[in-house]
């Protein structure tokens, strides 16, 4: 709801620049304008809008979500990627919207959005369970979720929040607790987009007095949009501390710190190259009584050359058009695609309260345009044949040992041993036309 709202206010608020007069009356006047024209198109894409009442200096409204299909492809048009049937769960949405013109120094408008009715959907499951149902709707009817957001009074910039919530709803079997903590926004306006956003969060977590339980803390991201296309981006998210607990049956626990992942995407001459890159502090899984560990994990991924028309085009398809889905992911294959790993390393394990130094991958994997992606799905092998690849590993010995004390490990092991370098074991392999080699053997 929290990505859905930031879209909606986008539609809503970056409404293009506009002639800035001191006077606050015609300040007022010309943004009253701007939002009609701007309600005038969403009805027309999708939305309606209901319940309005207009006063000297603020106004208030329903936004409700009527066609889902014209929503989603206006919000494409925004800037927003979102799909079809993502956009399907939210049939039925009904937010309320108060709008405030000049309500201090720094806001043009400012709006407070909240939920005054839950997706169709929703609702029809909530209604088997009469207390979650009257829970529910005393949070909409209290405001409980609501969103505040203040556009400068040059529309070139905005900032916000996401009202806290503390709320705990109970049944016979258990207490579930959903927290959220100090949400703040921020970004700039450029040509009528959103041109970069910022957001933290204090804390998240959703809290069960008999099974699951997660908390995230101190969660920051960053998003900019970067080039011409809806697709030049680049993004970061960083986690300081990630708690999952499960005390129903395995007794888990899993701890992650200052988990950080980076991606853009770079569209040129109508391609996608698209980029990520995870890498955590250390990890801390425990079972029982027992604690595994991992510090230092790297992980990177890029793909290139995607057919970004046929990709646009495959977002829009009707799922079960299989026909349809098929002839866009030949198109997009069909510049030969490139897929490679250039770095998944774990600095060091702690096993069974055995520490050992890790590991280190990079791989690659080639796909010729001239793959025939129905062929392919109807015999693997056809993919096989048009298919490149390479794969560099290196294992410390200690963790090596540690795998091959599995049956099925040992048995690989056995067809293809590795080689020794540098007191690790390296397995260096390629396959090309059909053909395996491995450490300069060919199988």
């Amino acid at each position: 709801m929290k990505k859905l709202g930031l879209s909606i206010v986008g539609v809503l608020l970056l409404l293009g620049a506009y002639l800035f007069a001191t006077a606050s009356e015609e300040v007022t006047k010309v943004i009253k304008e701007q939002v009609q024209s701007e309600l005038k198109v969403l009805e027309k894409r999708g939305f309606s809008i209901t319940q309005r009442e207009i006063k000297e200096k603020s106004e208030h409204f329903v936004l409700c979500f009527k066609d889902t299909d014209k929503i989603t492809a206006y919000l494409n048009e925004k800037g927003t990627k979102v799909k079809k049937e993502d956009m399907l769960a939210f049939k039925g949405v009904q937010l309320g919207v108060d709008v405030n013109y000049l309500a201090d120094v720094y806001s043009a408008l400012s709006l407070d959005l909240y939920p005054v009715a839950l997706p169709q959907e929703i609702q029809d499951e909530m209604r088997e369970d009469n207390a979650t149902f009257a829970r529910v709707n005393s949070l909409i009817t209290d405001k409980a979720l609501l969103l505040h957001v203040d556009i400068n009074k040059l529309l070139t910039g905005f900032k916000g929040y996401l009202k806290d919530i503390n709320e705990t709803f109970k049944s016979e079997e258990e207490k579930i607790t959903i927290l959220s903590k100090a949400l703040l926004f921020s970004g700039d306006i450029k040509e009528n987009r959103v041109q970069n956003v910022k957001q933290s969060l204090k804390q998240f977590a959703l809290l069960s007095d008999t099974s699951m339980s997660i908390t995230l803390t101190n969660i920051t991201s960053s998003y900019i949009h970067t080039g011409t296309s809806k697709y030049d981006m680049k993004s970061e998210y960083n986690v300081e501390k990630i708690e999952f607990y499960d005390t129903s049956l395995l007794n888990i626990k899993l701890l992650i710190h200052n988990i950080n992942v980076k991606a853009s995407n770079i569209v040129s001459k109508a391609l996608l190259k698209s980029m990520m890159n995870i890498t955590l502090d250390n990890a801390e899984l425990t079972l029982g009584n027992e604690t595994q560990k991992m510090r230092k994990l790297v992980f990177d991924f890029e793909v290139n050359n995607l057919d970004i028309s046929a990709f646009d085009t495959l977002q829009n398809i009707d799922i079960e058009d299989e026909k349809a889905i098929n002839e866009m992911i030949q198109q997009i294959l069909s510049k030969g695609v490139k897929m490679s790993i250039p770095d998944f390393s774990v600095e060091e394990v702690t096993y069974m309260g055995k520490t050992m130094q890790g590991f280190d991958l990079d791989a690659m994997v080639s796909i010729d345009k001239s793959l025939d992606v129905k062929a392919a799905s109807e015999n693997i092998l056809a993919v096989l044949d048009k298919m490149d690849s390479t794969l560099n590993l290196s294992v410390s010995t200690e963790l090596f040992a540690l795998l091959a004390e599995d049956k099925k490990v040992m048995m690989f092991l056995m067809m293809m041993p590795p080689k020794d370098k540098e007191g690790k074991k390296v397995y260096n392999a390629t396959y090309s036309k059909g053909k395996l080699t491995v450490n300069g053997k060919k199988f």
